[in-house]
């Protein structure tokens, strides 16, 4: 994959981020570890975007990349379900996971498709 593809996926994870700082004000202090993971698993996804770009051998950061991806969507899942603050609204609103999830599976697919020029 060429200069440009790392930009695009760089470029989608701080979109992604730029969202899900604010979304994630939702989550209460009561639930202060899911809201740090998810923020650090979100900040670790840009990183190794940033890595991908500067780096020659990449097949091991595009692996990390998508485990961190995957960490994220497990993550927003859990704060999206209502299960876990009884009794209450869930932490994260359905409308900003689901937008979440949705550009989440979009870097997915960029992340794929990086995954199989990296084998190649």
């Amino acid at each position: 994959m060429g200069k440009n593809t790392e930009f695009i996926l760089r470029q989608k994870i701080e979109d992604l981020i730029i969202y899900a700082i604010p979304a994630l004000e939702y989550i209460p202090k009561t639930r202060r570890v899911l809201l740090e993971r998810i923020e650090l698993n979100l900040y670790e996804m840009l990183e190794i975007a940033i890595e991908l770009e500067k780096k020659y051998y990449k097949k091991t950061s595009v692996r990390d990349l998508d485990i961190k991806k995957e960490n994220v969507q497990k993550l927003i899942a859990i704060a999206a379900n209502p299960k876990i603050n009884l009794n209450k609204a869930p932490c994260l609103p359905f409308k900003k996971y689901q937008h979440m999830s949705e550009r989440l599976t979009e870097i997915g697919k960029i992340i794929g498709g990086y995954q199989k020029s990296v084998v190649q």
